[in-house]
């Protein structure tokens, strides 16, 4: 995170602070000691995560957001109580802006859902290379865009922006209060990590451990083939990534490592999956993420997090350059019998991006199987095959009779 705004409601009414850095509560990015779970695997390790601004290295949020303010509340400046959080990426403000309508900053721009996002996250760094001035321009836009939120010009396009944040997680909400927060989570608004019980589980995130801005460049496919046995499901899942930035850029969005990207790769499964081999193409780099992904021997970095298996690896790729990583592995147990039916059910959840990562999935069920249903996929030379960008969570079901 970089900025932080605070939100008021009462009797209705909702009034929005001015937008905030987070370098006012990290003063100097000075690392914070609070307690912290046993999941809070990326904050322990890293230690420039240990601060207010920083902590959300997650994809669960509640665990990010009860972070978040545990530093910010532990920190020497005097932080609010306060009854949740909000998370919201640019792509939020590009789906709200048609309801919130266009608006000029101070310097005259002009700023509409087509040019927001490619503004923020790329043009202003060419555009106001000297730090400061940067800052200023980006928090006007923050500012404007939020000031309007709440007098939106066309409030039913605001709650088609709203739905469709949710839904994609650019937006994610945490509240404190349990009940409120057991609403959140039955809305599937938490952006939660999902127990999934009795299915198979992917779940592929990627952190850019770079400390640059070439998340912009980032494109990234998953391949992930999965053969039924028994009951058991046998998978291989290869993640490829392309740098494709092209140079010059500016300075200070090429950042630590120049033009070379450092996403870092995380592989979510279920906790009883066994990994049989992994590999990588390009190259590997073990010191990043403060050695979190560092492989031994040829098997890469093994955590747990909210009930669930991780593996984890950082490549290291060269301007219009690949890298890939891919694991083989197999899920017991995943296969029922439901009347008279063998089904397989399998969740997929995904990061939110600017580009999605495109999602190729091949299932090969038995020969034997009869009767197949399997909405959503096409069948081709005995698999049952699906491609498309992952834009949302998926909960896919494929059932047979023997």
């Amino acid at each position: 995170m970089l900025q932080f705004a605070l939100l008021q409601i009462s009797k209705g009414r909702p009034e929005l602070a001015e937008a905030a850095s987070v370098y006012e509560v990290d003063e100097d990015r000075e690392q914070v000691t609070i307690p912290l779970p046993e999941d809070a695997w990326y904050v322990r390790g890293i230690p420039d995560a240990q601060r207010f601004g920083n902590a959300n290295w997650s994809p669960d949020w509640p665990l990010s957001a009860q972070l978040t303010i545990q530093y910010g509340r532990a920190s020497e400046i005097s932080f609010p109580e306060v009854d949740g959080v909000f998370a919201v990426t640019p792509i939020t403000m590009q789906k709200l802006l048609p309801g919130v309508g266009p608006y000029r900053i101070p310097t005259g721009n002009r700023i509409s859902a087509r040019k927001l996002v490619h503004f923020l996250l790329y043009k202003a760094y060419a555009s106001f290379p000297i730090p400061k001035v940067r800052r200023a321009r980006l928090g006007e836009v923050v500012d404007g865009f939020y000031q309007r939120l709440l007098r939106p010009d066309h409030p039913a396009e605001l709650v088609k922006g709203f739905g469709s944040s949710l839904a994609e997680k650019h937006m994610q909400l945490w509240m404190a209060d349990p009940q409120e927060e057991a609403f959140i989570e039955l809305m599937n608004w938490d952006g939660a990590i999902e127990p999934a019980r009795g299915s198979d589980y992917l779940y592929f995130v990627e952190q850019n451990v770079g400390g640059n801005k070439l998340d912009y460049f980032d494109r990234e496919v998953v391949d992930t083939d999965i053969t039924i046995d028994g009951t058991d499901a046998r998978a291989r899942t290869s993640i490829e990534i392309e740098n494709d930035v092209f140079l010059p850029q500016p300075r200070w969005s090429m950042g630590d490592s120049g033009p070379l990207h450092r996403p870092m790769i995380n592989l979510y499964v279920q906790p009883d999956t066994t990994l049989t081999s992994a590999s990588v193409e390009g190259d590997r780099l073990d010191v990043a993420a403060g050695g979190l992904a560092a492989w031994s021997g040829d098997r890469p970095a093994e955590h747990l997090e909210r009930g669930k298996k991780v593996w984890s690896t950082v490549l290291e790729i060269d301007p219009q350059e690949t890298g890939s990583v891919t694991f083989d592995y197999v899920t017991p147990n995943v296969v029922r019998e439901e009347d008279g039916r063998s089904v397989y059910r399998l969740v997929i959840q995904h990061q939110p991006k600017l580009r999605p990562e495109t999602l190729r999935l091949s299932i090969k069920i038995p020969s034997t199987a009869k009767d197949v249903r399997a909405p959503g996929f096409k069948a081709k030379d005995g698999r049952l095959l699906m491609e498309r960008p992952l834009k949302k969570d998926l909960e896919l079901e494929i059932s047979w009779r023997s």
